[in-house]
């Protein structure tokens, strides 16, 4: 039997050692998942606090977007090299691997709001108007005076400031009746989409839709992070803001999740934006 000439020697030694890291590195992710999801181990073993734990559980969700677009780039790669070296010759195979199976991890990415596509919509005045005027100038309503009942404004990943959608109670001028619209970024048709099942809600306040500033919204947003910057404790961050009426004065609240991923800190602008008062 031939013995293993030297280059080949070396190589299989770094294939074991490349390997062996490999497994460190993947053990490491396990007991990491493991600790940052056990407050008992993490507390006991580690001596972190829950503040911390959980702080340092959205610092590593906010890295999940870079692998996710990693992943969708080597899964593209591996494609093409695969298809150049077998010369593959099938468009269903270079449609697949290059565009077919990158767009399904693309669009798995922004459903579950792993890739942040829409943490810009509403952080921005020009965004948030236009995507509030989209309602009011749908052909149903051209011309007509809208008048809102209620509005709220969600983030479903909070760390990542991602998955947002809103919901607007209106009157509808043709009916009388109370509609529902909710606003999905990835609607394509339209944006905003009336629900077939809307519950009657006692109303006591309206207020006209055109007379709202909606340019407002990241004002508030971006002060309420700021305020809640300047806590000696750890919070994630703004989950929901929400526009309602009581006894004819309307206000703004914007809610920020703590910790246990509930809203507990709120904080009350007047419509201009302006800060009035806090309560938890």
């Amino acid at each position: 039997m031939t013995p293993p000439t030297r280059p080949s020697l070396i190589r299989r030694i770094l294939g074991r050692m490349l390997l062996l890291l490999i497994f460190l590195f993947i053990l490491g992710i396990i007991g990491g998942i493991i600790v940052l999801n056990n407050l008992t181990i993490a507390e006991n073993w580690f001596g972190l606090n829950e503040y911390q734990v959980v702080e340092t559980r959205h610092q590593i969700i906010r890295l999940f977007p870079y692998f996710w677009v990693a992943g969708i780039l080597l899964v593209f790669l591996i494609g093409l090299i695969i298809g150049l070296k077998k010369h593959k010759k099938s468009p269903f195979y270079w449609l697949f691997s290059l565009l077919l199976l990158p767009a399904i991890l693309f669009c798995i990415g922004v459903v579950s709001t792993f890739l942040p596509v829409d943490r810009q919509l509403f952080r921005e005045e020009t965004s948030a108007k236009e995507i509030m005027a989209a309602l009011p100038n749908q052909s149903s309503f051209k011309d007509k005076e809208l008048q809102l009942v209620s509005y709220s404004f969600h983030i479903r990943n909070v760390p990542l400031k991602s998955g947002i959608y809103a919901v607007a109670r209106v009157i509808n001028p043709n009916t009388g009746l109370q509609d529902e619209y909710w606003y999905y970024p990835e609607n394509l048709l339209t944006k905003w989409k009336k629900d077939d099942d809307t519950i009657e809600l006692s109303m006591e306040d309206t207020i006209a839709f055109d007379a709202i500033d909606w340019g407002v919204i990241p004002k508030i947003i971006k002060d309420s992070e700021a305020r809640a910057a300047q806590l000696d404790y750890y919070v994630p961050g703004v989950s929901i803001v929400i526009l309602n009426g009581f006894q004819g004065e309307w206000t703004w609240t914007v809610g920020l999740n703590g910790i246990r991923n509930r809203t507990e800190i709120n904080y009350v602008y007047d419509l201009k934006g302006n800060y009035q008062s806090e309560w938890q």
